[in-house]
């Protein structure tokens, strides 16, 4: 006799498990969207992390159990803020589902916004020739008679010492 034993546990079904964000602005802030999921097993579903594929994706989730018939959601916040061109990044979900990890991506294109001075200012071919600014009122500086090198082993010249004047 052969028995199968069905172990009671939840099941996390998602929506959807791809958001495509289209084309965002890159000093637009931060962006995000809610993956919203059901239990659809028997037993309360506990999500104990997700984690993002990179720190310029922050997740939140339902912190509390999800009991079966249910919802939760995963939130993803991404930042693309000096992130110019296409992004696709992964959140990966570990609960006591039966499958304990589950991975939700979010994908979008990052749009640079252009700055007035680089699209509408040319750099000079070469540059000017570097001119010294003297204001009217300012003295030139002193100039320090440098000290000459003692040669190794040479003998500086005596110094002369002072001697009392002689009284009469």
């Amino acid at each position: 006799l052969g028995f199968a034993f069905a172990f009671a546990q939840g099941v996390i079904t998602f929506e959807t498990t791809t958001h495509e964000f289209g084309d965002v602005k890159e000093t637009g802030g931060p962006i995000s969207h809610e993956f919203n999921f059901k239990n659809t097993g028997d037993q309360p579903i506990i999500i104990s992390n997700v984690q993002a594929s990179c720190g310029c994706t922050t997740p939140d989730w339902t912190k509390t159990p999800v009991a079966p018939g249910q919802s939760g959601l995963i939130k993803a916040q991404y930042n693309p803020l000096g992130r110019p061109g296409q992004f696709n990044k992964s959140l990966t979900i570990t609960s006591n589902s039966v499958e304990a990890s589950t991975v939700i991506f979010i994908k979008g294109n990052v749009i640079p916004d252009a700055t007035p001075a680089a699209t509408t200012e040319v750099a000079p071919a070469v540059a000017p020739a570097a001119t010294p600014s003297v204001k009217a009122t300012e003295a030139p500086a002193k100039k320090t008679p440098a000290k000459k090198p003692v040669a190794k082993g040479a003998k500086k010249p005596a110094q002369k010492k002072a001697t009392p004047a002689a009284t009469k």
